[in-house]
């Protein structure tokens, strides 16, 4: 096909917002969305490439698989090698080996699928994750393994027109999965092909010309005017608390065909002649390395705390990687420098897709390379050294309590009179409800499991273990006389706002929900909560509503561990983020209530005297990670709860 250099200056408005986005520029809030601009132009170029060799009857699938080597393998390699080498001085092992298992899913083109396991209600931390955006690169590759060879056994039965038709078809069933699926599998729906096939087929069908091409200056300058505002307004007016992909991709997908559609003659709208011009065609052509190299040094950078410039210097750094990448990595494969013939380059990727397996392999049998750190440092690092000894009590299924074999806690030989119920924020806090417990010979039943917000008759969308769960809890509650106060503890902004720096569209339902979108959480959850205090009061229990501490949104441990490694001063002291206001709605509710009924406890001054928190004091960590308090931490707060028992 004839080269456009407006598609190249598209690359440029694809990549620079994910760029801009992942540095912090809070300008470019939805700059995301760059990777769904990917898509499409990824689907029209390799789609056009594709007809036009059918057409001439000169494809090849050897061909075409080494084309996709020479564009992909080369600068992705070299990129993976240098963020596991690079890794060995700044990550903890436990990072280090969640980096060493990325690499090899992206070198085995299922990064997305890995992620998507590894999501759930212990997420990897994106921070943390250098490798995290080659999950495009693998849903794409994936795309393409079967892509080609369905296009040429349709094209060959059935035609141009009728292919036209399947592969709308097919984008259809796999808009409307996307749509359907991301209120309550938001992970698949973000990472996996089925619901993201529709935007690379939205580019096919672009180079099938579906709809033919403006022939007017007037239709081109519309149709691009009308895309570049579709691309503009969802970088500039989303941002990470939207639900996406769903409906809200739709824009910034259809806003790059538009644009792809107007340049399809010979003289483009102005859009066109704007992409086209020196500068963006300039950052096009580098845009694959700017991709790769960009999220690594993002993380890095970040994990150094550097000051308030370090936004300007990732962006300094992914540039400059990226042109040496191009000139030395890219284009020799790509112009046949290195590896002229097919052999040659599958040779190659072969043997670098062996190294990075080696690494990979290596970092795993070693504990993560544990052997450069210092015991005091693993020691720093280690998760079990900030968690209470017993555990297994925040993991007790349901038909444990209905066998009344919950765990009790504080003084010995005392019948319980006090209840935690909760997830596992609940659970955090046992160290403070224990402490207290035992200074006042009181002891206490924990009815506390992962991802369960105390708030009667709410569930997730097709998952009713904590709906069942809870329900069970309040049932034991309720029907035990001895227990005279109930404590619930939650991670409570995340059912209420649906999303935190780790969830994102956490939507909830309860029997009177009419829709599931997280628009409707907050009246979900006053519900659910009302529902568990009503239920409480009217048996004759107390409730106190135990409040969250603020989120770090990091992990303290390795931001620890990793100063003392580097032999770096301590995390320094930082602003709370301003709450969006869920414990000032927790407090009025508990305020409409009789006070000898129900109390509220505000942790955040405890946690975080004056506004400011420090992750350390005593020398010891408040958080085992970004939003659970540590043992330690815990502990601090026992005064508190001796104030309500």
């Amino acid at each position: 096909m004839k080269y456009r250099r407006d598609i190249d200056g598209l690359r440029a408005l694809a990549v620079l917002p994910i760029v801009l986005y992942h540095a912090k520029f809070s300008t470019f809030s939805g700059g995301f969305v760059g990777v769904d601009i990917f898509f499409v132009i990824s689907g029209f170029l390799i789609t056009s490439i594709i007809v036009r060799q059918i057409e001439k009857q000169e494809f090849s699938l050897v061909g075409f698989y080494e084309r996709r080597a020479r564009r992909i393998l080369p600068a992705l390699i070299v990129v993976l090698l240098a963020t596991m080498g690079a890794a060995a001085w700044l990550l903890m092992p436990d990072e280090y080996i969640d980096l060493g298992l990325s690499a090899l899913a992206a070198v085995l083109f299922v990064p997305n699928i890995f992620y998507w396991a590894s999501t759930g209600y212990f997420a990897i931390e994106a921070e943390a994750t250098p490798l995290l955006h080659t999950w495009s690169l693998g849903l794409e590759e994936q795309f393409y393994l079967l892509y080609p060879i369905l296009l040429v056994l349709l094209y060959k039965k059935f035609g141009k027109r009728h292919v036209m038709a399947i592969l709308f078809s097919l984008a259809a069933v796999s808009f409307v999965l996307n749509v359907y699926l991301v209120s309550f599998k938001a992970a698949f729906t973000f990472y996996m092909l089925p619901t993201r096939a529709w935007q690379l087929l939205l580019g096919s069908l672009m180079a099938f010309e579906w709809v033919p091409p403006p022939e007017t200056k007037l239709g081109r300058n519309l149709a691009s005017g009308t895309g570049l505002l579709l691309i503009i307004g969802t970088i500039f007016l989303l941002d990470e608390a939207a639900v996406f992909p769903g409906v809200n991709a739709l824009a910034p997908s259809l806003g790059a065909a538009l644009i792809i559609y107007a340049g399809m003659r010979d003289e483009g709208g102005w859009v066109s002649r704007v992409l086209a011009s020196p500068l963006p065609v300039a950052v096009g052509l580098i845009s694959y390395s700017l991709y790769l190299w960009h999220w690594p040094v993002v993380v890095y950078v970040n994990m150094l705390e550097p000051p308030w410039f370090s936004g300007y210097l990732v962006l300094a750094m992914s540039l400059g990687l990226s042109v040496v990448s191009y000139f030395l990595v890219e284009q020799p494969f790509r112009k046949k420098r290195l590896a002229p013939s097919a052999a040659q380059m599958f040779v190659a990727a072969g043997v670098g897709g062996a190294l990075v397996a080696l690494f990979a392999v290596g970092i795993h049998l070693s504990n993560g390379l544990a052997f450069r750190l210092s015991d005091e440092v693993k020691n720093a690092a280690r998760e079990e050294n900030y968690l209470h000894d017993d555990r297994p009590c925040h993991f007790i299924k349901t038909a444990t309590i209905l066998n009344k074999e919950y765990c009790v806690f504080g003084a010995e030989d005392v019948t319980p009179q006090y209840a935690i119920i909760g997830d596992s924020h609940g659970d955090a806090l046992r160290p403070a409800l224990e402490k207290a417990a035992a200074v006042e010979g009181v002891s206490m039943i924990q009815l506390t499991n992962p991802g369960c917000e105390p708030l009667r008759g709410v569930f997730k969308p097709k998952a009713r273990k904590c709906l069942e769960f809870i329900d069970a809890a309040i049932d034991a509650v309720l029907e035990n006389p001895t227990i005279e106060t109930v404590f619930l503890a939650s991670y409570w902004k995340v059912p209420y706002h649906g999303h935190s720096y780790r969830h994102k569209n956490y939507v909830i339902l309860d029997s009177e929900s009419v829709r599931s979108t997280i628009k409707d959480n907050p009246m979900v959850f006053m519900r659910g909560l009302a529902r568990t205090v009503d239920d409480l009061l009217a048996a004759g229990k107390r409730v106190v509503i135990l409040g969250d501490p603020p989120d770090l949104g990091f992990n303290p441990r390795a931001a620890y561990a990793r100063r003392l490694h580097l032999g770096l001063t301590l995390p320094p002291r930082f602003e709370v983020a301003a709450d969006p206001g869920i414990g000032e709605i927790l407090r009025q509710f508990a305020a409409s209530h009789p006070s000898d009924g129900v109390r509220y406890v505000d942790l955040v001054d405890a946690v975080c005297p004056g506004g400011v928190c420090n992750p350390i004091r005593d020398n010891e960590l408040l958080y085992r990670d970004g939003d659970h308090l540590s043992r330690h931490g815990a502990e601090l707060l026992y005064g508190l709860i001796l104030d309500v028992l």
